[in-house]
């Protein structure tokens, strides 16, 4: 017995070494093509595409559209684009909101292509023709979330090239922007979202928007102004009372406003007694928070 559990812990332990070259060899990949987008060696994208172990990983699956397109190559570059797209919408669990993640994804080549082609309005208007072919009710506003939702991740995503992780990465945005103008299209963008919800006062169930509509409590906690997120909070409430939300996340979104207000040092402090009170506050003692 001490023989087979000596055994399988000598496997665990080569296993977890296997996985920490791979993470560290992925690692060493992601930051060679960006090193070699960072110079314009788009060719040198290419040929290391062509040779690597990552060929049909996302990895190079995407610094390659880029790497055509900068070559001059737009054919191959939308070629590749559309393979992406038409790999996505041939999943069973397809919703249109799901070609999102081509938006998102952040190797410098392909995001320098985003950020320079008509590429993103190109996937945008993908979306919109394949979500109003959907069975919803409310199409049009459903339309008009779905943009939002798209533009949430797309400014998020922005501004988190000037955050402290990625400095080195700054270069991917347009010569015309800096980090004041990236957190201004965060809160111009919650404008926008807020703007919306007044004018529609509700929260839509899934007959409505479909798939889409989880993800609008996300908009609601990306708000920091706790004056609005009053609003939000009748809201919650209300889709809680008809069946579209649950409980837990009515807890979660009233969490997160007491995150915002008593600041992140001090909520985590008190982390712990905070959720113990929601437990009890709403006879929930297996809750956890979470922002979904």
């Amino acid at each position: 017995m001490l023989y087979i559990f000596a055994c399988a812990q000598s496997i665990a332990q080569e296993k977890g070494v296997a996985q920490s070259i791979a993470d560290k060899e992925r690692i060493h990949a992601i930051n060679t093509l960006d090193s070699l987008c960072l110079k314009g060696k788009y060719q040198e994208i290419i040929n290391f595409c062509d040779e690597s172990q990552y060929r049909l990983n996302s990895i190079c699956r995407y610094n390659l559209i880029g790497g055509y397109y900068f070559l001059g190559d737009s054919s191959t570059a939308w070629s590749l684009l559309n393979k992406e797209i038409n790999y996505i919408t041939s999943n069973q669990s397809y919703s249109s909101y799901s070609l999102d993640v081509l938006l998102g994804e952040d190797y410098s080549s392909y995001k320098k292509f985003l950020m320079t082609s008509s590429a993103k309005s190109y996937i945008v208007s993908i979306m919109d023709s394949l979500y109003m072919m959907g069975p919803y009710t409310e199409k049009e506003s459903g339309k008009e979330l779905l943009h939002l939702l798209i533009e949430d991740q797309w400014v998020r995503k922005m501004s988190s090239l000037y955050d402290h992780f990625k400095p080195d990465r700054k270069y991917l945005l347009p010569s015309n922007i800096d980090s004041t103008d990236a957190i201004k299209a965060q809160r111009d963008h919650s404008t926008e979202v807020f703007n919306f919800y007044q004018k529609q006062n509700k929260f839509f169930s899934k007959s409505e928007v479909g798939r889409i509509y989880y993800r609008q409590l996300l908009l609601f906690f990306h708000e920091r102004d706790l004056e609005r997120r009053t609003f939000y909070h009748r809201l919650v409430k209300e889709a809680v009372a008809s069946g579209i939300l649950k409980i837990e996340q009515q807890m979660n979104f009233e969490i997160s406003s007491e995150f915002i207000e008593m600041g992140a040092k001090e909520y985590a402090k008190h982390r712990l007694e905070i959720q113990e009170e929601y437990r009890k506050k709403y006879s929930k003692p297996g809750y956890r928070y979470s922002i979904y």
